[in-house]
């Protein structure tokens, strides 16, 4: 997690490595910080073959809000979207990510 450099407030880092023969949008849906719903700002296109090191931004604000000083826990699903016509591709059962 990084505070310092964000735009937005707090950034957790991600990797996706594209290994289709298809360009795509990746998105993070239904996205919980201990337990509270969030809307995060993460949206990332990777080509065909390639690889993005990117990251999910909170709001600041928004973690306030919902007493969220440290993340312990993260939950999300992965949606995976075809770039030029958007056609899913995969939506992901949920995902939780343990911080520590």
């Amino acid at each position: 997690m990084n505070q310092e450099d964000s735009i937005w407030g707090t950034d957790v880092g991600v990797y996706i490595e594209n290994n289709s023969d298809r360009n795509v949008t990746i998105q993070v849906n239904n996205v919980s910080v201990n337990g509270y719903m969030l809307d995060p700002y993460f949206s990332c296109d990777v080509a065909a073959g390639k690889v993005a090191y990117t990251a999910i931004s909170f709001d600041d604000d928004e973690l306030t809000t919902n007493g969220i000083s440290s993340f312990e826990t993260m939950e999300f699903s992965i949606g995976i979207y075809d770039f030029s016509n958007w056609d899913i591709i995969l939506v992901s059962d949920p995902i939780e990510v343990t911080f520590s």
